[in-house]
């Protein structure tokens, strides 16, 4: 055998192995960006409410809120509904749907309604699709928000 075709052969190898190690790396890093895993990547209600811990919670308990669910594209999502304080009289406000980040729950948002309450707006919050106490998987906004519109509607 020439020593080209030794060369050739060495460097195709190299490729596939490159090819297959870069395949390998990327699913498994697309799996766990997907799904996070362990109690930092999806904390309990209790737990956000000590990642938050700059803000007194006691204010948001003491709030009127309503829970309701949506069901919407395969997932059941756990929202909550916390009415303006004074509606002008109309009984009815503006809304806010405050939606919170990838790997959290509807406690990280809750921090948010004081301020909104401020502005004169109601507000809901809730568990996006695989987080909190909302079912389903999540899938990095494509179904989340065909889930807001749900949640609005």
């Amino acid at each position: 055998m020439e020593w080209t075709t030794v060369v050739l052969f060495a460097a195709a190898g190299i490729a596939a192995l490159y090819l297959f190690a870069g395949f390998a790396v990327s699913s498994v890093l697309a799996f766990v960006i997907k799904r996070p895993m362990g109690k930092l990547a999806r904390p309990t209600y209790d737990r956000m409410r000590q990642i938050c811990g700059d803000f007194d919670f006691s204010i948001y308990d003491r709030m009127e809120k309503e829970a309701f669910v949506v069901r919407n594209r395969g997932a059941e999502l756990k929202c909550v509904f916390i009415p303006a304080p004074d509606a002008g009289g109309t009984g009815r406000a503006k809304c806010v749907i405050s939606a919170h980040g990838f790997g959290l729950n509807l406690m990280f948002s809750a921090r948010y309604v004081p301020m909104f309450h401020a502005m004169g707006y109601a507000v809901v919050i809730y568990d996006a699709r695989g987080l909190g106490r909302s079912t389903g998987a999540s899938s990095l906004g494509y179904f989340e928000k065909y889930d807001m519109a749900a949640i609005a509607g």
